[in-house]
C-alpha cells in the first residue's frame, strides 16, 4: 500500500523543488537520493513528486512545459500555501529540510554569533538564546530565497548572463529592510550580477513593465570607463532572461522600484545638479 506524503514531507519536497533544476529531478540526483534516504522514500518517489509539482508551477505552464499530470489534492495545497505566504512556507520548509539533509550537501551558513556578540548590554540567557534563534531563522530564510531564485535563473545574471555563483545576488525588487512581508517572495527577486545589483538598489538602473533594462541619466553621465559602459550601455532596452520556475518578477513591485527607487533618485540628481548650475552662474 502506498504511503500517504505527510505535511513535513512535502514542506520538504518542495523546498527541494527550489533548489533543483528541471532537468535535475530524476532518481540519480545526490540531493534528490539524499532527501529519500532521510524521509524513508525511494529516490523515483521523490522525483515523481518533484515531476508532480511542476505541473503546478505557473512559469511552466506559461512556457508550456508540463510535468506528470497526476499530481494529487496535497500537492495542490501546499503549492496554493506557497503561493499564498511563500515567506511562511518558505521558511517552515527550509527548516525542515535543513533537519534532514546535512548542511554540507547545499551551500554552508556563516557561523552563528556568540551569545557575547547578541547581547553587550548582558541580557537574560533565555533572551540571548531568543535572539540567536531568530537570526539563525532570518539566515535559513535567506538562504531559502538566495538558492529560490539562482535556480529560478538558472544560476545566471539576467541581465549579463554572467554565471559565477560568487558574483551572483538574489536581489530583491522592494527592499528587504522595508517590506518584511516580501522578503522570501521569488515574485520579489531578480539574479543580477553584484555590479547591476548595487545599481538596481541604488537607483541607477530599473526595468519598464516589458522587463527591459532602463539606466538613469545620472548613470550614463557617469559612463567614461569603456568596460563599464559594456556593462550597461549595452545592455539597455533589452529584456532581461526570465526564470525558468516559480514565478515572474511581480509588475506591481517593479513599478514600485521605478516609482519610489529610481525616480526618486533621479529626481535628487537632477535637484542637484539645478542647485550647482545655479551657483556656477551666479
Amino acid at each position: 500500500m502506498r504511503r500517504r506524503w505527510t505535511h513535513d514531507e512535502l514542506l520538504v519536497a518542495i523546498n527541494l523543488y527550489t533548489k533543483l533544476s528541471f532537468g535535475q529531478f530524476h532518481k540519480e540526483t545526490p540531493l534528490i537520493k539524499q532527501v529519500a534516504f532521510g524521509l524513508e522514500r525511494t529516490p523515483s518517489a521523490i522525483a515523481m513528486k518533484l515531476c508532480n509539482l511542476s505541473s503546478l508551477d505557473p512559469v511552466h505552464l506559461k512556457r508550456n512545459v508540463a510535468g506528470l499530470a497526476n499530481a494529487s489534492k496535497q500537492d495542490r495545497e501546499i503549492w496554493e500555501a506557497f503561493s499564498s505566504d511563500p515567506g511562511a512556507i518558505g521558511l517552515a520548509s527550509e527548516v525542515r529540510f535543513r533537519e534532514i539533509v546535512p548542511d554540507n550537501v547545499v551551500e554552508d551558513l556563516p557561523d552563528e554569533p556568540q551569545f557575547d556578540q547578541l547581547d553587550p548590554d548582558g541580557a537574560n540567557s533565555a533572551g540571548r538564546r531568543t535572539e540567536s534563534q531568530t537570526l539563525v531563522m532570518a539566515r535559513r530564510g535567506q538562504e531559502f530565497f538566495r538558492r529560490a531564485i539562482l535556480t529560478s535563473y538558472s544560476g545566471r545574471c539576467c541581465i549579463t548572463g554572467v554565471s559565477t555563483e560568487e558574483f551572483l545576488v538574489a536581489s530583491h525588487i522592494k527592499p528587504w529592510s522595508s517590506f518584511p512581508e516580501n522578503r522570501l517572495d521569488p515574485e520579489n527577486g531578480l539574479c543580477l550580477s553584484l555590479l547591476h545589483d548595487r545599481a538596481f538598489d541604488q537607483g541607477m538602473t530599473t526595468f519598464d513593465d516589458q522587463y527591459r533594462l532602463v539606466i538613469s541619466q545620472d548613470l550614463k553621465n557617469q559612463l567614461r570607463d569603456s568596460s563599464i559602459e559594456g556593462h550597461f550601455l549595452g545592455h539597455e532596452g533589452a529584456p532581461i532572461c526570465l526564470p525558468e520556475k516559480l514565478a515572474l518578477p511581480s509588475q506591481e513591485h517593479l513599478a514600485f522600484h521605478r516609482q519610489v527607487i529610481f525616480d526618486r533618485r533621479n529626481r535628487m540628481q537632477h535637484a542637484h545638479f539645478s542647485v550647482a548650475s545655479d551657483r556656477a552662474n551666479s
